[in-house]
């Protein structure tokens, strides 16, 4: 539900859309969760653009990704991104001003908001029950391991002010989940799996070094439904693209989240929004492209299993819609996924 009126986004959309010298358009609200997003048509030029309010729907989950320095880091990561991986990203838009961030006046109490804009990508969503849907998952591997190979060579020539992934962030997500044991949906044994894993996951982190060839600027939320699977021209695929990208390239989306973390967050963390039988393709995808997971690798890759959960959960703890889910899925996250990792089993190709 929106903690504002659809008409104050709409207001504020028309406001910045000015400041890129756009007056005649239309304008659909797509969403309204981390921020909100329209689907932008320039009737003058044809042009098609996604336009981001940051003002999320809800306060508790504000964070340096909505400001203006992070939004500016954002766009300067899109870009590096786009050239350094040959990957047809979004590109950020600037205003008549010259800015990739555009700050707008909330019409209703007067808050100052940052806007962006970005191309749009003509494409279908992902689709994990599609014929092609192993392809498309391995190929998504693919483009997870080519992003994680730029960030391992790039080096940014300014700071990036962006999230950053590390235990005390999930310790706080963590913490959230405690209001499920005081709601019922889960029982005791189920939350002492949770705190035992992320109590393990913590010395995991403190004895991982932070170097270039494991931490660095990660998408962090690289599931389906933020993978675009663009058409394009043969003639336009590349020469090794393979059969499935021969007709058809992904495009991830949403950097919305993107900061720094441990690369294997877009391996591991990516894994429990996959179809089970899927997994496996997404891991052939990415070591085709940089070798055999390490020992380490897989490790941490384990342990970002879980917090990907933990993340999920705790960020929907304060929605009452996403409570029946939680106690239907705890007895799976916890009881399966918690107690498999505590006693030394791999979660990546686990079938449940």
């Amino acid at each position: 539900m929106l903690t504002e009126s659809q008409p104050a986004l709409e207001t504020m959309a028309a406001k910045v859309l000015a400041r890129y010298g756009i007056g005649r358009y239309t304008a659909r609200l797509i969403r309204h969760n981390e921020n909100a997003a329209f689907d932008v048509s320039d009737l003058a030029t044809g042009a098609r653009y996604l336009l981001r309010v940051h003002r999320p729907v809800s306060p508790s989950i504000l964070g340096i990704q909505h400001m203006f320095e992070g939004l500016t880091s954002e766009a300067y990561i899109l870009q590096q991104f786009r050239e350094g991986t040959g990957l047809p990203l979004q590109q950020p838009v600037r205003s008549r001003a010259g800015m990739y961030v555009t700050l707008v006046d909330h019409p209703e109490d007067h808050t100052s908001c940052p806007c962006t804009l970005l191309t749009w990508v003509e494409g279908e969503v992902l689709d994990q029950g599609h014929t092609a849907a192993p392809e498309l998952v391995r190929g998504l591997g693919q483009v997870a391991a080519r992003m994680n190979a730029f960030a391992r060579r790039w080096e940014p020539d300014r700071p990036l002010i962006r999230p950053v992934y590390d235990a005390g962030k999930y310790r706080h997500l963590v913490a959230r989940i405690a209001t499920g044991l005081e709601l019922g949906l889960f029982n005791a044994a189920h939350h002492s799996l949770v705190l035992a894993a992320m109590r393990r996951i913590e010395t995991l982190f403190a004895e991982t070094p932070r170097d270039r060839d494991c931490w660095g600027i990660i998408h962090a939320d690289l599931k389906p439904d933020n993978v675009i699977v663009a058409e394009v021209d043969a003639d336009a695929a590349d020469a090794d693209s393979g059969p499935v990208r021969e007709r058809e390239r992904l495009v991830p989306i949403d950097f919305c989240f993107a900061g720094y973390g441990y690369y294997m967050f877009d391996v591991g963390g990516v894994l429990p929004a996959l179809n089970t039988h899927l997994r496996g393709a997404f891991l052939e995808g990415y070591q085709e492209v940089l070798g055999p997971l390490s020992a380490a690798d897989i490790e941490l890759a384990n342990a970002c299993f879980l917090l990907s959960i933990f993340g999920g959960v705790g960020f929907s703890m304060n929605r009452a819609g996403a409570h029946e889910w939680i106690k239907r899925r705890m007895p799976v996250w916890a009881g399966e996924y918690c107690r498999r990792y505590l006693d030394g089993e791999s979660l990546l190709l686990i079938q449940l």
